[in-house]
Formats: structure tokens, C-alpha cells, sequence
């Protein structure tokens, strides 16, 4: 039999598959404790009115800490009908997440073009009925 490495995996035979590691000792995904963490942008898009309106969809994952759920943080977009104060409010919010992550706060925006940027996040823990325990985003920190 040819043996062959494909991905860093020794296959001998179809078969059969040896990881080379005990599954055992890959570490479950946890949560951090309340503190600034430096996220990376891992999805970033626009999703379609469901009840409030349209929205900006974000995913991070924490840098360096491959071990960590993913951070999943939503923007609502500012809405014709919305009361002025809470127009205010959702672009204020938008604007935070720009400037941390060192998106442009002015004129069109391709969306993957920032995907991979890193950016200070203020996380928090919360336990979720449905989910367990998850990181939220109490506040986007910027450079400035």
C-alpha cells in the first residue's frame, strides 16, 4: 500500500483515518471573562428586515485564543421611521464599530474588503438560556 500525507494526516487505506491526536485532549470551546480582548472581523454583512428592520451581522473571533467561542454582534441600521434619537443611537453604534475595526466612517464600503481586521472590544459574559454561555460586546474601543 502507497501511503500518502494529505493534510498533515497519514492515510494508508480509505478505510481507515489516524488523526495522530487523542480527540480526548482537543479542549472544548469556553468564554472569557469581562475584559478588553482584540477581535478579528470573521463575518461581515448585511442582512435583510425581519421584524426591526435591516442589519449589519458581525462575527469575531478573539486573536491569538483559538479556543474561545465566536462573538456574534448585531447593528441595526437607521430607519426613516425610527424615532430621531434612536436614528442617532444606531449611528453612533455603527460608527464605534468602524473606527475599532479602522473602517472608512464616510462613503460606500465593501464589506469582505475588511474581513480579517482586528480591533479592541469590551467583551462581557452572559449566560443564555438556549446556548450557555457566550462573550457579548459591551463596547467597541477605539484608537482614538
Amino acid at each position: 500500500m502507497v501511503e500518502d500525507l494529505v493534510n498533515g494526516v497519514e492515510e494508508k487505506d480509505e478505510s481507515f483515518l489516524d488523526l495522530g491526536i487523542d480527540l480526548d485532549d482537543v479542549p472544548d470551546l469556553s468564554t472569557v471573562p469581562d475584559e478588553d480582548y482584540k477581535l478579528r472581523l470573521v463575518t461581515f454583512e448585511k442582512r435583510p428586515a425581519k421584524k426591526k428592520g435591516p442589519f449589519l451581522f458581525t462575527e469575531f473571533e478573539i486573536a491569538d485564543m483559538p479556543d474561545t467561542k465566536i462573538v456574534r454582534h448585531v447593528l441595526m441600521l437607521p430607519q426613516d421611521s425610527d424615532p430621531i434619537r434612536q436614528q442617532k443611537n444606531r449611528q453612533r453604534a455603527i460608527k464605534y464599530f468602524y473606527k475599532a475595526f479602522d473602517i472608512p466612517t464616510s462613503g460606500p464600503i465593501a464589506y469582505a474588503d475588511y474581513i480579517g481586521n482586528t480591533g479592541w472590544v469590551t467583551l462581557t459574559e452572559e449566560t443564555d438560556p438556549t446556548y450557555g454561555k457566550q462573550n457579548r460586546v459591551a463596547r467597541f474601543r477605539s484608537a482614538e
